[in-house]
């Protein structure tokens, strides 16, 4: 039976993927997921042979078969809207936020960024609303810079 490599392939913030296995040194990095699986491919056969350059034998994880899989955080580990939002939460006006952005009161709004139960569930944004909201922060953040800029 061949030997498998369990390598988790990660989205990282600043849109690039990383892979990563549970041997240490074997990562591999790259624009495009191609990229990251193609890199890390190749650090595994550099690896595998500084190993032997190393130790004078092979180590178990050469030429096993890799299982790429993809991380997927449990709800758990993934931060809360408040969490993401802390930074900023009172420095922003969020009913104004729900009035302009979405034109849903300010109580919708806290619902659903505190994650309130309504209705026996917790409230949560939908995918659709989460990339309203990163809109309506980037242009808030467009009309922050620009207010800077005409101060003289």
């Amino acid at each position: 039976m061949k030997k498998k490599l369990v390598a988790i392939i990660e989205k990282g913030p600043d849109k690039g993927f990383a892979v990563t296995a549970s041997v240490p040194g074997l990562i591999g990095s790259g624009l495009t997921e191609e990229e990251a699986r193609a890199d890390f491919t190749a650090i595994v056969e550099e690896q595998a042979k500084y190993y032997v350059r190393r130790h004078g034998q092979t180590p178990w994880w050469a030429g096993a078969e890799v299982e790429f899989r993809y991380d997927q955080p449990s709800a758990q580990q993934r931060p809360s809207m408040r969490q993401v939002l802390g930074d900023i939460m009172v420095a922003v006006n969020w009913g104004d936020i729900a009035h302009r952005y979405f034109g849903r009161s300010a109580a919708w709004f806290y619902q659903k960024r505190n994650g309130h139960d309504v209705n026996g569930r917790p409230a949560a944004f939908t995918p659709e609303e989460k990339e309203q909201l990163r809109g309506a922060l980037c242009d808030l953040s467009e009309r922050i810079r620009r207010a800077a800029e005409a101060i003289d």
